[in-house]
């Protein structure tokens, strides 16, 4: 995949359970941050009773996810998560400068995509940031079709 990163931002290990990637964080800010996550964990993208796959079941109707488009076959989408911790960086790279900070006073603006070849996985990217910037992250995402 490809997004836009400011260059002068610092990359991190970034995890939680089975979800993990890189978080870039702003020396200059660090509650200005860019996660991107990857899981494989099946029930988290599709319902196991019935088959159908959703973006929306990742984040199991966390009331702080609002979703602003989401495509016709539910397979992508992008949101605004106003909750303001970041998980991923609790459990990361402990070198990390905003490990165990909020994002205040950033909302996160995200994108999600379910992959399901080779094998069935989620891309998510979070970017806690100024509008622009963070708008510039999420709109710049470009995930290669396989």
């Amino acid at each position: 995949m490809r997004l836009q990163i400011p260059t002068s931002w610092q990359p991190y290990q970034a995890f939680v359970g089975d979800t993990g990637g890189t978080e870039w964080v702003n020396p200059a800010d660090v509650n200005q941050r860019i996660a991107i996550v990857t899981t494989a964990c099946q029930s988290c993208m599709q319902d196991l009773s019935n088959g159908t796959w959703s973006v929306r079941y990742l984040y199991g109707g966390d009331p702080g996810i609002q979703w602003t488009t989401v495509a016709a076959n539910a397979l992508r989408a992008t949101f605004v998560d106003t909750d303001h911790l970041d998980q991923f960086c609790l459990n990361g790279d402990p070198n990390n400068p905003a490990r165990g900070l909020t994002h205040e006073p950033y909302v996160a603006v995200g994108f999600a995509q379910i992959i399901q070849s080779p094998i069935s996985e989620a891309l998510e990217v979070f970017a806690w940031a100024p509008t622009n910037v963070a708008h510039n992250a999420i709109n710049s995402v470009v995930v290669p079709s396989s």
